[in-house]
């Protein structure tokens, strides 16, 4: 806030000042305010720490972001007129204190008064009532005028203190007593605060007013404040407290650049930023939500069964237990957690009930173990999220930091809730009447006082929207210092007029349509309030578009809240009752705004005429025609192509059909440049600022042709997808007057879509999905980019004057004892050792292309693993075989002895042989189960290791990041780049063989998945990808890279999806289509896996469809041919 501090106190104590002057007690009794005048000791309402009066001080208005409270005063001029006598009174402020008494008069002469006069005290009849005010500016000669001439006046833009209503104990209106002064004044009173700053906050978050932009509030003592009470008014004085809402507002946007400040202090300490986001991103992935659910395989009826609501009882129970399996077993908080769990797990079942908690039981069962195999690993030896980053350190720091960030925002919005609030309620343009705009100096002043009430006010989505109404209630206050330039008759006679006939124009296009007419109508109504503000030097048409800017995105708010509509409602029914809706889409303040703009310009408005429609219509009905005759064509090529392969055909045949395949592609190529030069003209004749002469939608904004000419350049080459911010080009070099230019453009253009779209509902009628993508790519091209320049336009006009993630992984008993236990060992071995050397055989056929992957491939730990558990898997088996061929041995020789025993022998000797074989291979089992244990200790702890090593992308990732164990130091890019390439991998899903619904063909359709790239990133970073098929092993391979892109279509955009058709004919035993992809998200810096040759498909294209996603992988992969690189872009994907 701009004013001066205080006189600092002297080494002398005021409070023992003589008691003629400073003592309070009331001599021999006496009433006080009994005399015939008053004085009064000026003080104003501003914002205080924690000193609160209004619990007994009544404050013109209350905040929340702090306490509105008593000060003293900061520099500036006091005006008070004796309402008794007509007088107008002029008092100088400087450092805190009423220095001079400048001027009284009933009319003034001059703007500026240097007088000083002998008495400097406010006194005043008790009879009297005052209005008074507090001004930064003098007051010129006009604004005397203007107040002194007008009552009502006054009452509307003065406080008004009825002197006669004071009350010796409780004040009154604006005004205290001594005993409530020196209860409230905040440099008197107001005591440290209780509680100290958290551990960790700001340093200047524990200074009381750090937030004054000029160091005003410092201690002082009652007789200070008393130092101008003459004697005799001792008992007959009060304290007049002066609204000043400026400053109010001016210290609420210091406050809230210096909270703002303390946070980008907060970003440039330790990487702070990039810790806070990459460990609140890792806290994602240890939070069990929705998204884990999905990955861990839940059934669908968890989703269908349950609220959102039961499910997040569910993920807190789980969450639960994952904190407190986090724990070690004497971990202090251990019971604190028993007791959670318990607790969550009641609230859990609470809310599901007893029968779909049980029918739920698996799939919450299966959650579990996901998230604990997420956190811990799955499987010997693996590492979890616990095993891969500093969790612990990670969570105390993140729940720290979040503490300081949390309380900072709040304060921020309390703030903003202030601001807003002042603001929408006309503090602030009530408060500027004062301001001369006829003085130069004073205009300046005016702006840029305004620019610093209101700079950076709308940051909240509430906030834009109050604002936006405000304006639309008051559109006036949208021309450039135009508080200062109303008197009250403006507000009785001009104000309603002026709301009505804003409301009469506001059909954009008509009330436009005779721009000449209107600027006259406006003025007429406006008179010189309207020529006035639009005539503006250099210097404060500067600073009226620094005003500006905090006021443009509220203003604009209705018709972009239109625009995102149009988007959603593109292929709805509810489009067209949408399209009519736009008018009461649009703020009044950009009706006048729009006005403001073309006189302040020079420029003008066309509007079509009935013959440019006709054209127009015309154009989009012959694209209608063109779009059916390439319907027909393409079908009739898929038709001619088909016949080509078809073997039931004739060699004849199939050429005849290859022929007029050729045949229908060129004349397909010719329909198509037909369809892409009429697209174009139609482009053209939606751009507000275009060239068309002719045959255009809507309006066209007729200005500077130079600056016409750069506007249209940047559109174009926005729309080409060319890099450079704008203005790089220079299509701001020459600095539009007025800073509604952009937001008249932008909406015009929203028009002329509106009327774009309801002319292609008439000529359409029914289009296809196709005609439609086709239209709307067209039209939405060139708008989107018009749009975005109309919008930068305006941020290059404030800078002339001024990284997510993602969303996003167990013997001695005789002979009979000796039968039994060759029994157990001969018979049960005889039947064991073959299945478990069936089992060691299967687990080593089952590891081998692992074991033989992490050996080529692997880190150090993997390949070492892999090493051990082969050898042990290879000896399990030898040993397995082993014991299986002594088994069978000693089996066979058992029946042989069997079988030559004398028949009345046979049990003894079948006795006898159980007991000595089984012996026997009981003894050979045991001499070799030493060395199965071996054999099993290597394969457990092969895996083991192998596990410990074997870690994907997103694991390597968090390994390395700035919380990982390992962590090698990246700086923000490089974490970006890493975790797009973990987790952003395009997916491509079979489909499978279907028929085509519109001609009962067979095709197959590809998914193309591309995480985390929109239509607008692929502008800017095209997918780039080579293509090769083969149709059975032996014969050549084809490069069919163009068929591919001109077979591919958006499905969706969040992530954008792409459907590939491939033909039926391309299907087959040994079919196959390679694909490479170089695609790079908005995440990353480079394309995905850029130095690993980008992402490799190989997708089998035989009679049934994958049942996986195939995911890329990093790698040369087995190409046939070299096929070329080919570019797709958002064009491509609309062709």
């Amino acid at each position: 806030m701009t004013a001066q501090q205080p006189p600092r106190s002297s080494g002398k104590n005021p409070n023992l000042a003589p008691k003629s002057s400073s003592d309070v007690k009331i001599a021999g009794g006496a009433c006080p305010l009994m005399k015939n005048k008053i004085q009064l000791l000026p003080l104003r309402y501003g914002l205080v720490e924690r000193l609160d009066p209004a619990s007994e001080v009544a404050v013109p208005y209350k905040l929340k972001s702090r306490p509105l409270g008593i000060r003293l005063l900061r520099g500036g001029w006091l005006y008070v007129i004796d309402n008794s006598t007509g007088y107008l009174h002029e008092y100088r402020v400087e450092k805190g204190v009423v220095t001079k008494f400048l001027w009284k008069g009933k009319e003034a002469a001059q703007d500026k008064r240097q007088g000083n006069l002998t008495d400097d005290r406010l006194v005043f009849p008790r009879s009297s009532t005052l209005h008074v005010s507090f001004s930064e500016v003098q007051w010129t000669a006009f604004k005397c005028s203007q107040m002194l001439k007008s009552r009502a006046e006054r009452d509307h833009f003065m406080q008004v203190i009825d002197l006669t209503k004071a009350d010796c104990e409780k004040g009154g209106n604006h005004l205290l007593t001594e005993k409530q002064a020196a209860k409230w004044i905040a440099e008197l009173a107001e005591q440290p605060a209780a509680i100290k700053a958290p551990t960790g906050a700001h340093p200047e978050e524990s200074q009381d007013y750090c937030w004054e932009h000029q160091p005003l509030y410092r201690k002082t003592q009652l007789g200070e404040v008393k130092k101008a009470l003459q004697p005799k008014h001792e008992h007959d004085h009060l304290y007049l407290v002066f609204k000043d809402s400026i400053g109010v507002m001016r210290d609420l946007a210091d406050e809230q650049d210096k909270v703002v400040g303390w946070i980008e202090s907060w970003v440039a300490k330790e990487r702070n930023d990039l810790k806070y986001v990459i460990g609140s991103y890792i806290e994602t992935l240890m939070v069990v939500s929705d998204s884990t659910a999905r990955k861990a395989g839940a059934s669908s009826k968890l989703f269908e069964k349950t609220t959102p609501a039961q499910r997040q009882k569910i993920y807190d129970y789980i969450n639960a237990r994952n904190r407190l399996a986090g724990m070690h077993r004497f971990d202090p908080r251990v019971p604190a957690a028993q007791t959670d769990v318990a607790a969550k797990k009641k609230a859990m079942e609470e809310a599901l009930g007893d029968d779909l908690y049980d029918e739920l039981e698996d799939d919450i069962e299966v959650i579990e173990d996901h998230s604990h195999a997420v956190l811990e690993g799955k499987g010997l030896g693996a590492r979890g999220i616990h095993d891969l980053v500093r969790h612990k350190e990670m969570n105390q720091y993140l729940a720290a930091e979040r503490v300081h960030l949390q309380r900072w925002n709040a304060r921020l919005d309390r703030i903003t809730a202030d601001r807003v609030g002042l603001f929408t309620q006309a503090e602030y343009h009530r408060s500027a009447w004062y301001f001369d705009t006829n003085v130069p100096d004073q205009l300046m002043a005016a702006l840029v006082t305004e620019q610093n009430c209101v700079r950076d006010m709308c940051r909240t989505e509430d906030s834009l929207k109050a604002v936006s109404e405000y304006f639309h209630k008051y559109p006036y206050y949208i021309l450039p210092a135009f508080a200062s330039r109303l008197d009250l008759a403006f507000f009785i006679s001009k104000s309603g007029d002026l709301t009505k006939w804003l409301d009469d124009i506001r059909n954009l296009k008509g009330g436009l349509a005779d721009a000449k007419a209107r600027l006259q109508e406006v003025g007429g109504l406006m008179g010189s309030h309207w020529s006035k503000s639009l005539t503006l030097s250099p210097a404060a048409l500067s600073a009226s578009q620094a005003v500006n800017a905090a006021y443009s995105p509220a203003i604009a708010l209705r018709l972009q809240d239109w625009l995102a509509a149009v988007q959603s409602k593109l292929n709805s029914p509810d489009l067209k009752a949408h399209l009519d809706k736009l008018e009461a889409y649009s703020n009044r303040a950009q009706r006048l705004g729009s006005l403001a703009a073309l006189k302040q310009e020079g420029a003008d408005l066309q509007v079509a005429t009935e013959q440019d429609v006709t054209l127009f219509m015309s154009r989009l009905a012959s694209l209608v025609r063109l779009l059916d005759s390439e319907d027909q064509l393409t079908a009739a090529r898929d038709r001619a192509k088909a016949d080509s392969k078809r073997r039931s055909l004739s060699e004849a045949q199939r050429q005849a059909a290859k022929v007029q395949k050729q045949q229908l592609n060129q004349q397909l190529a010719a329909l198509r440049q037909q369809r892409a030069a009429l697209v174009s003209q139609i482009q053209d004749s939606v751009i507000t600022t275009g060239a068309a002469q002719a045959g255009f939608i809507g309006a066209k904004l007729k200005i500077d042709p130079a600056q016409q000419n750069l506007l249209n350049e940047e559109i174009r080459r926005l729309r080409l997808g060319l890099r450079g911010a704008y203005g790089e080009t220079g299509a701001y070099s020459a600095v539009a007057k007025s800073s509604a230019l952009p937001l008249l453009a932008l909406a015009l253009q929203t028009w002329n879509l509106r009327d774009a779209l309801k002319a292609w509902q008439s000529v359409s009628k029914d289009p296809s999905w196709k005609d439609r993508v086709i239209f709307y790519g067209a039209l939405m091209a060139p708008v989107s980019s018009a749009l975005s320049v109309y919008q930068n336009a305006h941020i290059a006009l404030v800078d002339k004057a001024f990284k997510a993630i993602v969303a996003s992984s167990g013997g001695k008993g005789g002979m009979q004892f000796a039968v039994k236990l060759g029994k157990l060992g001969l018979g049960l071995g005889a039947v064991i050792a073959p299945l478990a050397l069936l089992g060691s055989v299967g687990t080593s056929w089952n590891n081998w292309n692992k074991w033989l992957d992490a050996m080529r491939t692997g880190t150090t730990s993997e390949q070492a693993g892999a090493l051990m558990a082969f050898v042990g898997d290879t000896s399990s088996t030898a040993i397995n075989a082993a014991i299986t061929g002594k088994a069978f041995a000693e089996f066979g020789g058992l029946i042989m002895e069997a079988s030559r025993a004398a028949p009345g022998q046979r049990a003894v000797a079948l006795s006898a042989a159980w007991a000595t074989r089984g012996a026997r291979f009981l003894s050979f089992s045991v001499r070799l189960s030493p060395w199965g244990l071996a054999a099993t200790a290597l394969q457990f702890g092969g895996e083991t290791l192998y596990n410990y090593g074997n870690l994907d992308d997103q694991q390597r990732w968090m390994l390395g990041c700035c919380w990982g164990l390992e962590s090698k130091g990246w700086d923000w890019p490089t974490h970006a780049q890493g975790l797009a390439e973990a987790s952003m991998r395009p997916l491509i899903t079979d489909q499978g063989l279907a028929q085509r619904p519109q001609d009962g063909e067979e095709s197959r359709r590809l998914l193309l998945s591309l995480p985390g790239v929109s239509m607008a990133s692929l502008r800017q970073h095209p997918l780039r990808l080579t293509a090769e098929w083969e149709y059975q092993l032996g014969w050549p391979a084809k490069d069919i890279g163009e068929i591919v892109r001109n077979n591919l279509r958006p499905v969706g955009d969040n992530p954008l999806t792409l459907e590939l058709e491939v033909s039926a004919d391309w299907s087959g035993p040994q079919s196959r289509l390679r694909l490479r992809l170089a695609v790079q998200p908005e995440l990353a810096g480079t394309p995905l896996k850029q130095n690993d040759a980008y992402l490799y498909y190989s997708i089998p294209l035989g009679s049934t469809a994958s049942s996986e996603p195939i995911k890329g992988e990093p790698s040369v992969g087995p190409t046939r041919i070299a096929p070329q690189w080919i570019e797709i872009t958002p064009e491509h994907l609309h062709a």
